[in-house]
């Protein structure tokens, strides 16, 4: 037998600072990962609400459109343009229009759209679909009859 004793290298030290300030790397980074993560979901919970709001708002104005093609009332234009200011007002939005189903606008707090057709106007459907863009959020949901038959729509323009 021999004398030989086998020598097991000594682990290297590290230093207790380099590891602490990993550490601390590593948790402000998922700390980071966590909040952006949670401001995607915040952004996507708060315009799917402000959708099913549009929604609410296009089923109240179902009789308003309605009664703007009926000759029984000759203020029917202005009266839903008054309505659709309020709206603006009362909800703090930037634009509000409203449509018939062929997308022609029949009242809007932006006097450039007036009597204009609007074909995404033309387009929508129920419910709302939502995007958002250089701080707005914008939504579009079609307004239907009782029956279920579209007879508007209306888009609603907020910033964040």
């Amino acid at each position: 037998m021999s004398d030989e004793t086998e020598v097991v290298p000594e682990p290297k030290k590290t230093n207790p600072t380099v590891q602490l300030a990993g550490l601390v790397l590593a948790v402000i980074l998922a700390f980071a990962l966590l909040v952006w993560a949670q401001g995607i979901r915040i952004s996507a919970v708060r315009r799917e609400s402000f959708g099913r709001g549009i929604d609410g708002l296009s089923a109240a104005l179902m009789i308003p459109i309605v009664e703007t093609s009926s000759l029984r009332n000759p203020n029917r234009l202005e009266r839903l343009q008054s309505i659709v200011e309020d709206i603006q007002r009362k909800g703090n939005y930037q634009v509000v229009t409203v449509t018939d189903a062929t997308g022609k606008v029949l009242a809007s707090t932006d006097a450039g759209q007036k009597n204009q057709t609007l074909k995404e106007m033309a387009e929508a459907q129920a419910p709302a679909k939502e995007k958002e863009a250089n701080g707005l959020i914008e939504a579009t949901t079609a307004v239907t009859s009782k029956s279920g038959e579209k007879i508007g729509a209306i888009r609603v323009i907020v910033k964040l």
